[in-house]
């Protein structure tokens, strides 16, 4: 059996409570926007906070470790130069025996005149 159709009132009556249950809809999709947003900015923010302070430590760590490979390389670099020296010290003490024994055996094999 077919319905009648509706008066102009009930109709106006159908389109006001569709247009409200849209209306409260979508206040609800905002309010749920709204609220993931917000979450979303405090997570990303303590996020933020999080990177920031692991960066402070990263940068001391660097930091203490420039400050001790300058430390060491000092230090290297400190025997590296008392290496070199006694290395000067002794190639200057071996060419002198060197020049010694030059010496000592030119004496010996000078030709002898004959009389």
């Amino acid at each position: 059996m077919p319905y009648p159709p509706l008066t102009t009132w009930e109709q106006l009556g159908v389109v006001v409570v569709f247009v409200f249950l849209l209306l409260a809809f979508m206040a609800g999709f905002f309010a749920l926007a709204r609220s993931i947003l917000k979450t979303v900015q405090e997570i990303s923010g303590q996020f933020q906070s999080f990177i920031a302070a692991r960066d402070k430590q990263w940068q001391e760590y660097f930091e203490d470790r420039e400050q001790s490979f300058k430390e060491r390389n000092g230090e290297i670099t400190k025997v590296l130069e008392r290496l070199l020296a006694q290395f000067a010290d002794h190639a200057e003490e071996t060419n002198r025996a060197i020049a010694t024994m030059e010496e000592r055996t030119a004496r010996k094999t000078k030709p002898r005149s004959n009389p």
